[in-house]
């Protein structure tokens, strides 16, 4: 499931899962530090690395439990049906 861990940059992170970005600004690890890892963005910012790659794997985690909860309901296909319809 999570293809990303400390070697990967924070750009890797967001291009893998978008939903992370917002952990990364909560945190102060901004997203352009120029292919730096993740470990080493942390360790600069005096962030312990595995508290921190613990935050984006939960968003991440959370995001898949809701996907995994609709599975099989037609949320969008509802939401958009009647606009799709031709009249």
């Amino acid at each position: 499931m999570l293809h990303c861990d400390l070697d990967n940059s924070v750009p890797e992170w967001i291009i893998e899962y978008p939903r992370t970005y917002a952990v990364f600004q909560s945190l102060g690890i901004d997203c352009s530090c120029g292919g730096k890892s993740l470990q080493y963005r942390c360790e600069e910012l005096g962030l312990n690395p595995e508290t921190v790659l613990k935050k984006p794997q939960l968003c991440i985690s959370r995001w898949f439990e809701w996907c995994d909860s609709i599975r099989g309901e037609d949320v969008l296909g509802e939401a958009i049906r009647p606009l799709l319809s031709v009249q």
